[in-house]
């Protein structure tokens, strides 16, 4: 005759206060590292994108001492030192030609049709906000500006690829 008590294990009742103890500070511990992961995640991706919309908002100006935007024609609306990645479009009158800065010193080539209807739907005077751009060119933070004369909007974007590889 075998008696059949359940095994000590499975129920914390049975277990010793050792036992106990190193249950609860594991747990606390495993608790405490969610907290600060998180935490540090959410610091880090804010931190991250201010920076991004920093330098946003320095390319979507006019370059230093000038009032003009630079439509396409001369340098696609680049400025001397905007970096690879770099996006510049321009809208008019609902033609869009948006351009990408491939690598710094070259020229900046052009952006296929498939983006433009993103472009489109940024809003002038807006802050900086988040949109994909397809496969292709992933997700871009976007700024439009009227130009000073009023008859364009120049949109500017910078890649989130680096930002997104930090995070």
């Amino acid at each position: 005759m075998t008696l059949s008590r359940p095994a000590r294990w499975r129920s914390p009742s049975g277990w010793s206060l050792r036992a106990r103890l190193i249950a609860l500070l594991v747990a606390l511990l495993f608790i405490l590292g969610l907290v600060v992961g998180g935490t540090t995640e959410l610091a880090l991706h804010r931190t991250l994108y201010r920076q991004v919309d920093s330098q946003l908002i320095d390319s979507a100006g006019p370059p230093p001492g000038s009032n003009s935007y630079h439509p396409p024609g001369g340098g696609g609306g680049f400025r001397g030192g905007q970096g690879k990645g770099t996006l510049r479009a321009f809208i008019s009158d609902g033609t869009v030609d948006a351009r990408l800065q491939a690598a710094f010193g070259q020229e900046p080539v052009s952006l296929p049709m498939s983006v433009n209807p993103v472009l489109l739907t940024v809003t002038p005077g807006a802050g900086p906000a988040t949109y994909d751009l397809g496969s292709q060119y992933g997700d871009y933070r976007l700024v439009a500006r009227e130009s000073p004369d009023g008859d364009a909007i120049v949109v500017t974007g910078l890649s989130l690829r680096d930002a997104s590889r930090r995070c």
